[in-house]
């Protein structure tokens, strides 16, 4: 609820967020998008796993919250119009997304010319890193980090932290 808070807190310095259509890209088991929806017109959320929309519609369902809609998409191709949100939100979500260009692509395909994009991404160079908890674990060669994430229980080290550099040239280069 906190960290929700915070956001909606810095949107709001750059739009108003009461009749806003916001994006909750990324959105796991609903948690934001559940606080979200109490401060916004409308709150789309999105996920690639069907289970956790699942999930996340039938907490829904008892809720009764109308303005709240879930749904499963592909990152590289969402299934949304084009300039559908006011607000979009991606929180720690760009790291876990394969084609990142193609990802923010679609996120400023589905924002409006002037909405808000949120973007929270772990940085490559951060000494440690969040998902592990392993110091040097984003730098390390591939199948040094993979050995690594099998002995914590992963199948494999597939987190893909960009640098704030790499960041800067997709923002720059897709919108």
């Amino acid at each position: 609820k906190i960290k929700s808070n915070r956001m909606l807190n810095i949107i709001n310095n750059y739009c108003q967020i009461e009749n806003a259509t916001l994006i909750d890209a990324g959105c796991g088991y609903g948690h934001n998008s559940f606080e979200f929806s109490k401060y916004v017109k409308k709150v789309i959320a999105i996920d690639t796993n069907p289970k956790a929309i699942e999930t996340c519609n039938k907490q829904n369902k008892k809720t009764g919250n109308e303005n709240l809609k879930f749904i499963t998409v592909n990152t590289e191709a969402i299934t949304l119009q084009t300039e559908t949100a006011d607000i979009v939100i991606s929180q720690q979500v760009l790291e876990h997304v394969q084609n990142q260009k193609k990802y923010m692509c679609e996120i400023y395909r589905i924002l409006k010319k002037k909405g808000v994009l949120y973007l929270s991404v772990p940085n490559k160079f951060y000494p440690i890193e969040p998902h592990f908890k392993i110091p040097f674990l984003s730098i390390m060669p591939k199948f040094i980090a993979n050995f690594i994430a099998r002995k914590k229980g992963a199948n494999n080290f597939d987190i893909n932290s960009p640098s704030f550099w790499t960041v800067k040239k997709v923002l720059t280069t897709t919108g």
